[in-house]
């Protein structure tokens, strides 16, 4: 019967969520919307630029007059809202292996020439240093241009990266060696006369020089593996410069002529305040160079009288002459003293380059 709900109409079981609203069948397929429900989208919206899913319309809510239009405005949407582009950022991420390892070198590289120049700076400060290509960089003084190449400190680099300094410092020291001679022999002699003075190197420094000028110097024995060589004394912090064969052949002066010159100029330098004293009570007074001192002052005819007085004595003095920096006198007669003295000093000079002398020497008037 119309209009009235019947038992057997009310018990059939509903199809869908939207038939569970509607008592009667006959009036659930009018009001059933079949399919999923319409999802929108704002015209221009970026998120959807990319992939866009199924859109399913009721047909019953688009008039087939705007059909045309629609499929106008759709792609156009996606056009306008991926329209916008902005500029790749991180491009390093698309680097091939080999791209990236250049990189990095490239910057290991600056980083290792910015790290020389400020060795150089604190080091050297009468030189200009500034970066070149590759792993290089170019020094100016004097007039003079000259380029460093570092490139075979590469892999010791690399391997050590917590001695950068010191790898670098090192190295750069070494290899201004014939930087400085190329400048000594483009000075005036008659400018320099007054700071030459001798200077004390041991065999290894001797023959380290020797290859880094390509030539022999002209060095004199004091004993055995010890030598000295008269150097261009300038004012700290810059280093002494060894005169060799160039500078000497620039000037014209015989190497004898240069080595008198440089005892001459010694024997005027003040003794006095060169070293300090130290008692150990009953075993004796040391006599020990301060550290501002260069040892080529015991080659002054002045040092020995004026130790003796400093230690009250007259007897010859034993010279433990460890390194430039370690050099000590004590009375050579004083065989407590010595004794005391000597297993430290042994130590000291076992396997160290900068050792001046392998054993004792005896400073004395003949």
């Amino acid at each position: 019967m119309p209009g009235v709900a019947t038992k057997q109409y009310l018990n059939t079981t509903a199809r869908s969520d939207n038939d569970a609203g509607v008592p009667f069948p006959t009036h659930r397929r009018r009001h059933r919307i079949e399919g999923p429900p319409p999802r929108y989208i704002a015209v221009g919206d970026p998120r959807f630029c990319a992939v866009v899913g199924p859109l399913v319309f009721r047909q019953s809510l688009i008039p087939k007059m705007f059909k045309p239009l629609l499929l106008i405005l759709l792609p156009l949407s996606l056009l306008i809202g991926c329209a916008e582009t902005t500029p790749d950022t991180n491009t390093q991420v698309f680097q091939t292996v080999d791209e990236v390892a250049a990189a990095r070198r490239a910057q290991q590289q600056k980083d290792w020439k910015a790290a020389a120049i400020d060795v150089l700076h604190e080091e050297r400060p009468d030189i200009s240093a500034t970066p070149d290509t590759s792993l290089a960089i170019i020094l100016t003084a004097d007039g003079i241009r000259d380029r460093l190449d570092l490139s075979e400190l590469a892999p010791t680099l690399t391997a050590q990266p917590d001695q950068i300094h010191a790898i670098l410092r090192e190295q750069l020291l070494r290899q201004l060696i014939p930087f400085d001679q190329e400048r000594l022999a483009r000075a005036s002699f008659q400018d320099l006369r007054k700071r030459i003075r001798p200077m004390l190197f041991n065999g290894a420094d001797v023959q380290e020089l020797s290859t880094q000028l390509g030539s022999q110097l002209p060095t004199r024995t004091i004993f055995a593996d010890l030598y000295w060589l008269p150097v261009i004394r300038w004012d700290a912090p810059r280093p002494a410069t060894p005169i060799g064969p160039k500078p000497l052949a620039s000037w014209k002066i015989p190497n004898d002529e240069i080595n008198q010159l440089a005892l001459a100029n010694l024997a005027t330098d003040p003794v006095e305040g060169t070293f300090d004293v130290t008692a150990f009570g009953a075993l004796g007074r040391i006599l020990t160079l301060k550290p501002t001192t260069d040892p080529a002052i015991l080659l002054s005819p002045n040092f020995l009288p004026t130790a003796r007085r400093a230690l009250q004595t007259t007897d010859n003095l034993a010279l433990l002459l460890a390194t430039p920096n370690d050099v000590r006198f004590v009375e050579s007669q004083n065989k407590k003293l010595l004794d005391s003295l000597y297993p430290g000093w042994k130590h000291i000079i076992t396997n160290n380059r900068k050792a001046l002398a392998r054993q004792p020497l005896l400073l004395s008037e003949s």
